[in-house]
């Protein structure tokens, strides 16, 4: 049984906002603190680590990305096996080569292999 309405080719991400990364090489993420995937424009994007606050700067076509820059835009220290995690999420978006988005899930993956998988990020309803 096929799934419906969901998009099953590469899509334009910028059109598709934020995301809550869920796994990285299929294992659960350490901590509370959310790490936070947004898209900003075509050529941008920005989030949280679970550290510290980074953005970065793409190009994508036909589910293949180029990351051209990731930096970080604070210097918080945190428990070390939360700035492992932040090293190593900061590591693949980096090197991430390619993506594949269907329905709310949005999967990156590098060349060598690594690879994460984001749940779309739920707006809360403004009151």
């Amino acid at each position: 049984m096929g799934l419906h309405g969901c998009a099953t080719t590469p899509v334009r991400l910028e059109e598709h906002g934020s995301w809550k990364l869920h796994t990285i090489n299929d294992e659960l993420l350490y901590g509370q603190r959310q790490i936070t995937l947004h898209f900003d424009s075509a050529s941008r994007f920005s989030g949280f680590s679970g550290c510290n606050h980074y953005r970065g700067e793409y190009r994508y076509e036909d589910g293949a990305i180029d990351v051209l820059d990731v930096v970080t835009t604070t210097d918080q220290r945190c428990e070390s096996a939360i700035e492992e995690q932040e090293k190593q999420y900061l590591d693949i978006i980096g090197d991430a080569v390619n993506y594949h988005e269907q329905c709310d899930l949005l999967r990156l993956r590098t060349a060598e292999g690594d690879r994460m998988l984001f749940k779309r990020a739920v707006k809360s309803p403004v009151r």
